[in-house]
C-alpha cells in the first residue's frame, strides 16, 4: 500500500492530536478519541478506538528540526521553534481541520488549532505510516 493510501485510509477532519513526540526516525501523533473509519467513497462512518499514528522519516535525516516545520497562522504568521512548540503544546489537544500530502518532498501537512491559534504542522520525508490502535 502506498503512503497516500495509508494516510487517507482514515479520516482526520474533526479529530484531535492529543499528544505527540519526536524520535530519531519517526514521529508519533496520538489521537485519544480515534480517527474516522471511511466508506469506500471516503465518507466518515464512525470513530475508531484511540490510536497512535507513527510517521516514519527517511533515515538520511537524523535531526527532527530539519524535517518538521511549525507555522503559527493566527493570530500572526510566524515560524515556531520545534522545542518551544513541544514545550507549550505537546499535551494540548490540537483540533485537526485538514490534512494534505505532497509527493514532491513526501510531506504531510496538518492544519490544526488550539483555542484561537491555528498551526500548519508539516513533516517532510515521510516514508511510511503505521497505526497502533488501543484494544478494548
Amino acid at each position: 500500500m502506498n503512503i497516500i493510501d495509508k494516510l487517507f485510509k482514515y479520516g482526520f477532519h474533526d479529530t484531535a492530536i492529543t499528544s505527540f513526540s519526536f524520535s530519531k526516525n519517526y514521529i508519533d501523533l496520538n489521537f485519544n478519541s480515534g480517527l474516522y473509519e471511511l466508506t469506500d467513497n471516503g465518507i466518515e462512518k464512525k470513530l475508531t478506538n484511540s490510536v497512535k499514528v507513527r510517521l516514519y522519516i527517511d533515515d538520511r535525516f537524523f535531526n527532527v528540526d530539519d524535517i518538521v516545520t511549525i507555522r503559527n497562522m493566527k493570530p500572526k504568521y510566524k515560524c515556531i521553534d520545534n522545542q518551544m512548540f513541544i514545550k507549550h503544546y505537546s499535551n494540548k489537544d490540537l483540533d485537526v481541520c485538514n490534512v494534505f500530502y505532497s509527493r514532491f518532498n513526501k510531506t504531510i501537512l496538518f492544519e490544526c488549532g488550539y483555542e484561537e491559534k491555528i498551526f500548519l504542522f508539516s513533516i517532510e520525508n515521510v516514508i511510511d505510516i503505521e497505526y497502533f490502535f488501543e484494544e478494548i
